[in-house]
Formats: C-alpha cells, structure tokens, sequence
C-alpha cells in the first residue's frame, strides 16, 4: 500500500510513458548510444535537482524541417543494463517503422508501439504492421521482406498476428502476397488453428 501511495503520489511519469518535449532538454546531456536515424540513449544528467532521479533516457528524434525536431523521450530508468536492452529492442524498429508509417509518429502512436515491443521484443517490423493493421506498409521493402518471418519466442508469424487481430483486409493483403500458409507457430499451431477460433469471413 505505501509503494502504491508513493508511485501515486509521484510528480514522475512512469518510466514507459512517452513524452513529447524539447531539444534544449538534451543539449548539456551526455549520450550513452546513438543510431544515425534518430534514436539517442542518454546518460544521466550531471546535475540531478533535488528529490528527481538520476535517469537514462532513450529519447527519439525526428526532424520535420531543416530548423524544426519532433523530439520524444521514450523510456526512462535509473538502470543501466534495462535502458541498454530496451535501446537494442527499440533502435532497429521504431525509427524504420514510423518512416514506413509516418501516422504513427505522434504521442499516441509511438506508446502503441513503445508497449507492443514491451510485450513481444522479437517481432519484425511485418509482424508490427500486420498487428497495427497498417496496409500500405506491406508494399515497402523493409516491411515485406519479413512476411515470412518467424517470431523467435512464440513461432508466431506476421499472418498469423494478422488473424489474430481478426482484420480480414490485413489477412487477404498477406495471404495475396504468397505469405506461408503451412507456417506452425512453437506450440505447432498453422495458420488455420489460429483462423478456426476467429470469424467465418477470415475462414472463408
């Protein structure tokens, strides 16, 4: 109960809420890791006030004009080790993913896929596509050559997150794309265990 009133009383957000802010906020930070397309791990800042956390920030930047940044921080934490394994989960889909699907590039849609990654660190962009529902990312290469891939944890592939979702137009976009329909997930489920337990329309 104590824990419970004191995260509730916090002036902090939680660690994987994402955040819109501003580049002066970085400007004195040192940078732990970086990618060339955006995507900056911070170190702590120097001089933390009284009573804040000395944080590592994943922090995403996206510039919309020459002089004009998006800037979103990600994640945050006091732990090394949990900021360097979300940065590796997160620097090679999300700044791809949101140049593929440029909707999904504000506050609500970076916490869609901020929390999907949380939930399953192995999927492919294809695999995100398909769980968005996001159609026209199919027709990009970096999105189509994983159509056929296989989710390391689960053996779930992108059709079959698609079914899963029970979005018909997203099952009949990867089904016309010659997307495996023998592919068995780790619990040897196919594609058409995963249809049986969905809509008539998507069986059919």
């Amino acid at each position: 109960m104590r824990v419970l009133l004191k995260s509730f009383l916090s002036s902090d957000p939680p660690s994987n809420k994402v955040l819109e802010t501003r580049p002066d906020a970085y400007s004195q930070r040192g940078i732990h890791s970086r990618e060339d397309d955006g995507l900056v791990l911070y170190l702590p800042p120097q001089n933390v006030p009284k009573g804040s956390k000395a944080q590592y920030e994943i922090v995403l930047h996206r510039p919309t004009t020459e002089t004009l940044h998006q800037i979103y921080s990600l994640y945050r934490t006091t732990d090394p080790e949990e900021a360097e394994l979300k940065f590796i989960v997160f620097k090679d889909k999300i700044p791809v993913f949101i140049e593929v699907a440029k909707e999904m590039c504000n506050v609500h849609g970076l916490q869609k896929i901020c929390d999907i990654l949380t939930e399953h660190p192995s999927w492919t962009l294809a695999h995100l596509a398909a769980h968005f529902g996001l159609h026209d990312s199919f027709s990009n290469s970096r999105v189509n050559c994983y159509l056929n891939s296989s989710d390391p944890e689960t053996g779930m592939s992108p059709l079959q997150v698609a079914i899963s979702t029970h979005n018909l137009k997203t099952v009949q976009i990867l089904v016309s794309a010659n997307c495996s329909l023998e592919h068995l997930d780790h619990e040897a489920n196919s594609v058409f265990h995963y249809a049986a337990s969905t809509t008539k329309e998507i069986i059919a």
